[in-house]
């Protein structure tokens, strides 16, 4: 069996909200039959009422099938799972501070059913998901690493370096989401891994492939086009980070006592909250991306 982690993002490209990485680490055999439902997360969840309530029970279960119990609410779902848990010197810390708390959307009878059914499913084909890893970026650490001169792209390949920091594995195969329709990954792999030697394999449109090594670790890393439709563990990595996004959304909606639950993307629910909040204090290094 070989370990293998997903990862990919949310958040990216909203007007507002964190930016949070997700990796799925996990061993396999071979081909296998993915679980019923798993889809991108685009598809996955759509804002109405039921999709928070598939999402959340999705989320849930999968975390019990994985470490046999239950967070005992939001907080310690994302503090279990983040490392760290935050890296925000905002006083005001909207993102996390206004976290429900107790799990509101899930039947929890239906989270232990799906748990079973994913520890069936494992079984039955030959996967072991072991990890769950989230590397969150809150708005106000973005716009200070934008400050500095990086760019998002690179913001977000720190969040995919974090996650393969966290996975500790000698010998691993890194499958991770194209980053803005990138081709050439070599001058962020060498940054962020100047101890490996960096073989480029492959670099297109549709998947760019890495074999990173040195005396300690083996990688190969693959960044995919379009990664939640083609690799499972990938697709499960979109739909917790949307579950932890939509919680930390909540949050911030919560800490300005706004009716309206909000995506953060360029909708007219999330420009007439920014018009709202527009003269509140610390507005935008709270949670509004300044520039790109």
């Amino acid at each position: 069996m070989r370990y293998i982690i997903g990862i990919d993002e949310n958040g990216f490209g909203p007007l507002m909200g964190p930016l949070v990485v997700t990796g799925i680490l996990g061993k396999l055999k071979g081909d296998f039959k993915w679980f019923k439902g798993v889809e991108d997360s685009k598809r996955f969840f759509s804002r109405d009422i039921s999709s928070f309530k598939k999402i959340e029970e999705f989320s849930l279960s999968l975390f019990l099938s994985i470490y046999g119990y239950l967070p005992s609410n939001p907080y310690e779902f994302i503090r279990k799972i983040s490392k760290p848990i935050f890296k925000c010197s905002v006083s005001e810390k909207i993102c996390w501070k206004n976290l429900p708390s107790h799990f509101i959307w899930a039947d929890m009878e239906e989270v232990e059913k799906k748990a079973e059914e994913f520890k069936r499913w494992m079984a039955d084909e030959n996967v072991f998901i072991e990890s769950i890893f989230s590397r969150i970026f809150c708005v106000y650490e973005i716009n200070n690493l934008i400050d500095k001169g990086y760019k998002k792209g690179f913001i977000d390949f720190i969040g995919f370096y974090d996650i393969i920091e966290m996975a500790k594995k000698k010998e691993i195969e890194v499958f991770a989401g194209k980053i803005g329709g990138m081709k050439r990954y070599f001058s962020f792999l060498k940054y962020k891994f100047p101890q490996h030697s960096i073989k480029i394999i492959e670099e297109g449109e549709e998947i760019s492939k890495y074999i990173l090594k040195n005396e300690k670790s083996f990688i190969k890393i693959s960044f995919v086009e379009d990664i939640e439709d083609k690799l499972f563990f990938a697709a499960i990595s979109s739909i917790i980070g949307k579950y932890i996004r939509e919680l930390m959304m909540e949050s911030i909606r919560r800490s300005f006592g706004i009716k309206d639950r909000i995506s953060g993307y360029r909708d007219r629910k999330t420009v007439r909250f920014l018009e709202i909040i527009r003269n509140k204090e610390n507005y935008f290094e709270m949670c509004v991306f300044r520039k790109k």
